[in-house]
């Protein structure tokens, strides 16, 4: 529209007339308003209005989902204690704690199992194994494990059941050389689950946890030492930062995931390193989920395939031997209602006795 925003008409054309900058009432009256909002979404997010977004691979979400919690435990499992590196860890000397509906022992060490193991090995072969829940035995009792399993099949070696529920790469990194180093293994087992890729991005998972920044060729340790759950609970928490990281998160998970990729490979790497300094030698399990176990087909993460191709680690996969259990099965996925069935857990074991050298 001729003249619109502009000023009056002159020979050759238009005079602009200078903008009109805010005036200090105008600032004072929009940030009151800003204010007033944010105030209105963090006791909305307080009072339990606001609700939880679905899953946001974000420590903003993480946070926010242990912060509505009732309990102040470090986390949601009665197994677990506060860990200032590892951000959590199994309790020692548990004597039949429920879990999923199976009872739950450690040693004196926070090792899966009533069995102790000296630091010296004893027998011919001695067998760390790392993971999270899968390898731990979320759903099946101490002797039903994989880790026990194989321990059976290598009679009288030893499988020394380190896992944790939760736990990222980094955390079995550091699980290895602050406890695993320390009883001179003949071999480290890495339980290798997809999603523990993403939670080498987290600093926040079931409760804070460790992450590592690659700088160069080094990885560097951030987040510690992890605050304690009391530490923690008293802080003052701006609840609506939570959901602003959920949605940074999202717009750039692309970036994130790129940079995580490089991360986890690192570790992976890292992990294969330290047992070789040990004098131990390194096998990575892969974990496959129900659909591809039911099919036969694995699709572990890039990270995997890479590291694994580079020839430093021996990669087991027991994709195969489960998928020809499943297929004279009648209702396969009975077997991952609550992650592995028992005889999953077996075959595995088998899996892993069969092509292990000993």
């Amino acid at each position: 529209m001729p003249g619109a925003g502009l000023g009056a008409p002159v020979e050759g054309g238009y005079l602009y007339a200078p903008m009109r900058l805010p005036h200090r009432g105008d600032l004072l009256l929009f940030l009151a308003s800003l204010l007033l909002c944010l105030g209105a979404l963090e006791a909305a997010i307080r009072l339990g209005l606001m609700p939880l977004p679905a899953y946001v691979l974000s420590d903003g979400w993480q946070r926010e989902r242990w912060l509505r919690r009732d309990a102040d435990e470090v986390t949601k499992h009665r197994i677990d204690r506060h860990h200032p590196v590892l951000g959590w860890t199994m309790l020692e000397n548990l004597a039949g704690v429920p879990l999923n509906g199976r009872p739950v022992h450690s040693n004196s060490a926070g090792m899966r199992g009533r069995r102790e193991y000296p630091l010296e090995p004893g027998e011919p072969l001695r067998i760390v194994a790392l993971g999270d829940s899968f390898t731990f035995g979320q759903c099946v009792g101490d002797e039903e494990t994989f880790a026990a399993r194989l321990e059976q099949r290598i009679a009288p070696g030893e499988v020394l059941n380190l896992a944790v529920h939760g736990y990222g790469h980094d955390q079995m990194l550091l699980r290895l050389r602050e406890q695993g180093l320390a009883y001179r293994p003949d071999w480290i087992l890495l339980g290798f689950l997809n999603v523990d890729v993403d939670r080498n991005q987290l600093t926040f998972r079931d409760y804070w946890k460790p992450r590592f920044r690659v700088r160069g060729e080094r990885l560097e340790l951030e987040h510690v030492p992890v605050p304690s759950p009391e530490e923690f609970a008293g802080r003052f928490q701006l609840r609506g930062g939570n959901y602003a990281e959920m949605l940074w998160d999202t717009v750039f998970a692309k970036r994130l995931e790129r940079r995580n990729r490089r991360r986890s490979e690192a570790i992976l790497r890292e992990i294969a390193a330290e047992g070789r300094r040990a004098g131990a030698r390194v096998a990575f399990v892969y974990l496959p989920g129900g659909h591809q176990a039911s099919v036969g087909k694995s699709l572990p993460r890039r990270v995997y395939k890479h590291v694994c191709e580079e020839g430093e680690v021996l990669c087991i996969d027991p994709t195969p031997r489960i998928h020809r259990f499943l297929a004279g099965e009648a209702d396969p996925a009975s077997h991952f209602a609550c992650h592995y069935s028992a005889r999953l857990h077996d075959l595995v074991a088998e899996e892993i006795a069969a092509v292990l050298p000993r």
